[in-house]
């Protein structure tokens, strides 16, 4: 089977992350004349995207991490994404240890976004073999995707940034490159798919099952020690009314809950709680 996502880094590279990169090195001529275009492009006001997309990222991890926490009492900015305990982590040192890795847990991009490139593509290699060797164990196929090819990472990696944004476009690299290949319709859309657009129907069937784990997690010490079981509650509690009132909150349930929950059953499967 065939599959695309390393395009996402490689040719069909969105350009949006460079604009941090620009900002840090002191390029002000290309994001003056790269970011008005790209604002049209994706039909945002230009402060918007001058906040999100270049001074967010810009900004150092600490300094980033010294706002949050206050703005967040009490909290490390560790628990935006994921339900660890504030105490856990700062017990654990977590802060200190993403610190170290140019990191501040809120999923900004903040290093060169060409070293997040390599590093992806390293860490997508390790995930894709340890996937292919599962399909092809169980249901006799294996995955390929093409633009994880180490010489059209190579290639793309030693592209000018600023060419997968000429005039504001994103993917504009992908866009000519493929110009002769695709018709009109496909190199000018600019909508997206939706991934995984029953995830809701598919976590309500295991509510239930969330609920009742997240009671077994609280009779579990290093469980309840590590992860934020009154927030996981809270989100069963909470449970949005239908796929619609879900989609707000789509990486709180989608995402966020389910990892938890896998996590906090390992945890109990380690310390043999799982009888």
């Amino acid at each position: 089977m065939l599959t695309g996502g390393s395009g996402n880094l490689t040719l069909s590279y969105s350009g949006l992350r460079g604009f941090g990169d620009f900002a840090r090195q002191g390029r002000l001529d290309t994001l003056v004349r790269l970011l008005p275009g790209a604002a049209r492009y994706r039909g945002r006001k230009v402060w918007r995207m001058l906040r999100q997309e270049v001074l967010k990222p810009a900004l150092p991890p600490r300094l980033r991490a010294a706002l949050w926490r206050g703005r967040h009492a009490g909290e490390e900015p560790t628990t935006k994404y994921a339900a660890i305990r504030s105490d856990f982590a700062r017990g654990v040192g977590l802060g200190k240890v993403l610190d170290a890795h140019g990191d501040d847990g809120l999923y900004l991009y903040t290093t060169d976004s060409r070293k997040l490139v390599v590093l992806h593509m390293e860490a997508q290699r390790v995930r894709t073999l340890e996937t292919m060797r599962t399909l092809r164990a169980v249901y006799g196929f294996e995955l390929r995707d093409p633009f994880a090819d180490p010489d059209l990472v190579a290639f793309c990696l030693a592209i000018p940034r600023e060419q997968y944004l000429l005039g504001g476009v994103q993917r504009s690299l992908a866009r000519r490159a493929l110009a002769d290949y695709l018709p009109a319709a496909l190199l000018e859309e600019r909508n997206h798919g939706r991934q995984n657009p029953e995830w809701f129907t598919r976590m309500t069937a295991q509510r239930e099952s969330f609920a009742a784990e997240i009671e077994r997690l609280a009779n579990t010490p290093l469980a309840a020690e590590m992860l934020d079981l009154p927030r996981l509650k809270q989100l069963i509690d909470t449970w949005p009314r239908d796929a619609t009132a879900a989609e707000a909150r789509r990486f709180d349930y989608a995402q966020m809950l389910p990892r938890a929950i896998q996590t906090g059953r390992f945890i109990r499967w380690c310390e043999g709680g799982n009888q």
